[in-house]
């Protein structure tokens, strides 16, 4: 990766035309995944899709790796503002109002249940040999632990982290699952070097400053052998091509501060330390990846949207992006097989292993 000071030697050639120049009156830091600063603008005047966060965004291209960063970058102790108090899914929602209570029942049993089980079986095929009995799992941004839940039903001795305290608070003592409060980059305070069979991170590098770092502190706390199983949006997958500045891996903005092309995050997780030979992309849950195509084509319908400021129309618009869900499940299939076992989904999991 460049030093600080060829990152910043090399930002003179963030824009090559004076047009470009003119756009880019706050550069982006140096890519998050290979270390460059040379980059060319891709999308600018994105706005929160949760309109939450007032202001715009752009997102630069690193002419090296391909991949995604924001600009402005928030800062470190802005980040925790950035988040609406109803940022994901859970089935708690379900107490607002009786349209609400019957849509949030269907989503868990028909999208969210079908999307943890998919996602715990690509885990688990790719990550435990044969015969191999479940090991301890630590799930990094957890939320309310549904998905720990389903890997909990697998044999797994789970574990959760995530920043929210409510969520903490909910594993502790509701789903006796034992959790901690802290972000990635102050994880190792509370676990020891070589403590967890498998590590699992499902859309949460997208949301940190040093992506480099994270890897680092994950290889750590793995066990010899251990598994890292990396969820992520895809900034070179044929959804954020085709859907450009409309995709919810950009409109996420300013949550979203890089997406990696997904080659640039297989080849940073070897140059931490992980295993060479074990270290690959798989195509995320079909469910999952169908369902941004929805959420892009209509923002209006978004968790955040139906469940907190709410109102009939988002409510109708949450039981339209079901429509645009299924017609995208072709779209997504292509994805999936077409381009061989990585896919060029919207949405892949890297796998990657520490040396025994």
């Amino acid at each position: 990766m460049a030093s600080v000071a060829e990152s910043a030697a090399e930002s003179l050639d963030v824009a090559s035309s004076p047009s470009q120049q003119a756009d880019t009156a706050s550069r982006p830091v140096p890519c998050l995944y290979c270390g460059s600063a040379e980059y060319t603008l891709l999308h600018k005047g994105i706005r929160d899709r949760l309109r939450y966060v007032d202001g715009e965004w752009a997102y630069y291209r690193c002419n090296r790796c391909g991949s995604s960063t924001i600009s402005p970058t928030p800062k470190q102790d802005e980040i925790a503002s950035l988040y609406p108090p109803v940022y994901t899914f859970s089935p708690e929602l379900a107490k607002a109002g009786t349209l609400k209570r019957l849509l949030a029942k269907l989503e868990s049993v028909l999208f969210y249940d079908s999307v943890y089980r998919a996602q715990v079986s690509i885990v688990d095929r790719n990550t435990r040999a044969p015969g191999a009995k479940p090991g301890r799992l630590l799930d990094i941004g957890c939320g309310r632990g549904r998905r720990l839940l389903h890997f909990r039903d697998r044999g797994y001795d789970v574990c959760g982290l995530d920043f929210q305290p409510e969520a903490v608070e909910y594993l502790n003592e509701t789903l006796q699952i034992p959790c901690v409060q802290s972000d990635l980059a102050g994880m190792t305070a509370f676990y020891e070097p070589n403590s967890f069979d498998l590590i699992t991170a499902f859309h949460v590098l997208e949301h940190v400053l040093d992506v480099r770092e994270s890897l680092e502190k994950c290889l750590t706390i793995l066990k010899p052998g251990g598994w890292l199983a990396v969820a992520i949006p895809i900034a070179d997958s044929t959804q954020a091509l085709a859907l450009g500045k409309r995709w919810t891996g950009y409109t996420e903005a300013p949550r979203h501060i890089s997406l990696p092309a997904r080659d640039a995050l297989v080849e940073l997780c070897k140059e931490v330390g992980f295993d060479h030979s074990a270290t690959f992309a798989r195509p995320e849950s079909l469910l999952a990846c169908a369902g941004t195509v929805a959420l892009s084509l209509l923002p209006s319908g978004a968790t955040t949207t139906t469940f907190s400021r709410g109102g009939f129309a988002a409510t109708m618009s949450r039981a339209l992006g079901f429509g645009g869900l299924l017609a995208a499940l072709p779209w997504a299939l292509w994805d999936h097989y077409a381009y061989g076992p990585a896919g060029r989904t919207g949405f892949a999991i890297i796998f990657a292993r520490k040396p025994a």
